[in-house]
């Protein structure tokens, strides 16, 4: 049996956005708190009930945004 999931999740912000420094100690950033919140209630709200015990194919269709004004 095949089943197809499909969610879109918003584009991450990049590394030097996500991460802090504060001394030695790194944390997530403001930003990286607000993108974990909103892909965590995008999955709940799939209600998914996974129960994998084969094989599980991912497929990633990454669509950077640009800055271009529309």
């Amino acid at each position: 049996m095949t089943e197809r999931i499909e969610f879109v999740l918003p584009y991450p912000p990049t590394v030097n956005t996500y991460w802090r420094r504060r001394g030695s100690t790194y944390f997530v950033s403001k930003a990286g708190e607000r993108y974990r919140r909103a892909v965590a209630l995008i999955v709940r709200q799939q209600r998914l009930k996974l129960s994998l015990s084969g094989r599980l194919a991912i497929k990633i269709i990454a669509e950077p945004p640009d800055k271009r004004r529309r």
